[in-house]
């Protein structure tokens, strides 16, 4: 019966899935601001969970600051980038590994929503995304990255990257450390058809501009790292990435 069940909601997701894709694709094509653009896919996305049943219970949201800031959370499955951006404040703009551009309709709508792409593997380019993101963080425009870079099958908080805190460091901004919990159960990497499960989404105390001033990058990838894997419910596989 759990199988019938669970292969009934997977396919009721991909429909609500699919239908707010595509009326969110349409919005963003027309309308000529970006504030809009945002507007209708946070709600686009929003309806998602809301229509599936799978919408986030919050906590900590009030540590949430009012102004620019750069937001770092653990990375377990596609549902991250939709449920934050859902969630987030409107004018929210996240770092995407490059390939998501690549993908039709996917990356025209993400471009469109004022998403950034970084390309890892190539060091001009990705110097020139990093300039890109460090001046719409002047420029006053939050920015939330994913530092693992990408999730994998095995369960656990991976190696950090640095460019978040290099970037938050740059323009002095305080650092939001946020814990997402459950999308890997709903839609893991290694299967397409979600399942039933909880969200939620935890925002931890933030670290304000000023430590973030004073700190180097590396140590302050390693202090956030270690809040989010203290309140994360997978192991920390950071000793085990090393040893590879």
């Amino acid at each position: 019966m759990n199988v019938i069940l669970n292969t009934v909601f997977g396919i009721f997701f991909w429909i609500v899935f699919l239908t707010c894709a595509v009326v969110c694709l349409s919005l963003v094509v027309v309308l000529p601001k970006l504030s809009w653009r945002q507007y209708m896919a946070r709600a686009c996305a929003r309806a998602v969970f809301i229509l599936t049943g799978t919408q986030p219970s919050k906590s900590g949201w009030d540590l949430l600051p009012t102004g620019p800031c750069v937001v770092v959370a653990n990375h377990a499955s596609y549902l991250d980038g939709v449920l934050l951006f859902a969630y987030l404040r409107n004018g929210f703009s996240f770092v995407i590994k490059d390939e998501m551009q690549h993908v039709p309709l996917a990356g025209f709508g993400l471009r469109r929503i004022g998403q950034f792409f970084v390309e890892r593997e190539h060091v001009q380019r990705s110097a020139r995304s990093t300039r890109q993101v460090i001046r719409a963080a002047k420029e006053g425009r939050p920015i939330g990255f994913f530092p693992e870079g990408t999730f994998t099958e095995t369960p656990g908080l991976r190696r950090f990257r640095k460019g978040a805190f290099a970037v938050a460091r740059s323009v002095e901004l305080p650092v939001v450390p946020l814990v997402i919990q459950g999308t890997r159960g709903i839609l893991p990497a290694d299967r397409w058809l979600p399942h039933p499960g909880r969200i939620s989404v935890e925002v931890l105390p933030i670290v304000d501009a000023p430590t973030v001033a004073s700190r180097p990058p590396e140590q302050l990838m390693t202090e956030v790292r270690s809040a989010i894997a203290a309140r994360l419910d997978e192991p920390d596989l950071l000793d085990r990435e090393l040893e590879a």
